[in-house]
């Protein structure tokens, strides 16, 4: 979308991805280095980035990373849509 520029005033190219943590900052305790990760951030299409924790979370190690990398904007696309736009509730199916 930022390619197509359907996203005013955003140049960087991508918002999710996914990774291997190299390193981890002091205060981050849910990481550890080696963990397979996704991420949203931007940009998101580089080869190394430096990521607040609470924007990672770790992955299964089944799911390949490529996969993993598509999940970030569908989810919370779902959960905007579910939540702002249909006005889902507590104890609502």
């Amino acid at each position: 979308m930022v390619s197509l520029g359907m996203l005013q005033g955003k140049n960087d190219i991508g918002l999710e991805g996914s990774g291997v943590v190299r390193r981890v900052g002091s205060d981050v305790t849910h990481l550890h280095e080696g963990d397979q990760v996704v991420f949203l951030s931007s940009p998101a299409f580089s080869t190394r980035i430096v990521i607040p924790g609470a924007l990672v979370v770790t992955i299964p190690a089944e799911l390949p990373l490529d996969q993993a990398a598509t999940i970030g904007c569908a989810y919370t696309t779902a959960v905007y849509c579910l939540l702002s736009v249909g006005r889902l509730q507590k104890d609502q199916v």
